[in-house]
């Protein structure tokens, strides 16, 4: 599927690359010019749908008139807000915590063109989708030897659907390729309409 502008991916995540090129969908691939912090007050939802929207948004200047694709990824765990592990304890921590039990993960796109064709400025949408990952019961060993292959760090919630943490999940309900950070369904629904003008 071609649109008629270019896409850029704002995204430093080869998962993520490799999840969009699945759609035939001509893009680039371009870091943003934004740097993450957690942000007190807000609910995972929304505080995915505030990065989305700021590593959208750093790229535009400089492609104003293609289409840029931004996303973020957060856990939800019993009330907490759960983004990347910032150390092995860290992560160990988050790994114990989820055995047995379920992280809710939200990810956000973000989708804005600077200019389109039709001569509108700020075109401009954003959407969210979760879904559920239900851990089953590991042991704090089976957990220090998932951390020390380094696969955890990185990730949101400490475990990577994708990858050796697949070992560790029972159960996802919702779009599987949410959790890992790119929602392909919603995305190609979005794809599909833009290319519909």
């Amino acid at each position: 599927m071609r649109l008629a502008c270019p896409l850029i991916l704002a995204s430093t995540s080869e998962r993520r690359r490799e999840l969009l090129s699945t759609l035939e969908t001509p893009f680039q691939v371009k870091p943003p010019l934004f740097k993450e912090r957690e942000i007190p007050g807000l609910s995972p939802r929304e505080e995915a749908r505030h990065l989305a929207y700021h590593k959208a948004m750093s790229l535009v200047p400089r492609f104003p008139h293609a289409w840029i694709l931004a996303c973020d990824t957060l856990v939800e765990f019993q009330g907490q807000k759960w983004g990347k592990p910032q150390s092995k304890k860290h992560a160990l921590e988050m790994l114990q915590a989820s055995s047995g039990k379920i992280q809710t993960v939200w990810t956000a796109l973000a989708l804005y063109q600077g200019i389109n064709p039709k001569g509108l400025d700020k075109s401009w949408q954003r959407w969210e989708e979760v879904s559920e990952v239900r851990f089953r019961s590991f042991t704090k060993e089976e957990s220090i030897a998932y951390v020390e292959t380094g696969e955890p760090m990185g990730k949101a919630g400490a475990c990577a659907l994708q990858g050796l943490g697949a070992g560790l999940i029972s159960e996802v309900r919702g779009d599987p390729d949410n959790v890992v950070g790119l929602p392909l369904k919603k995305l190609r629904l979005i794809l599909a309409f833009l290319n519909s003008f």
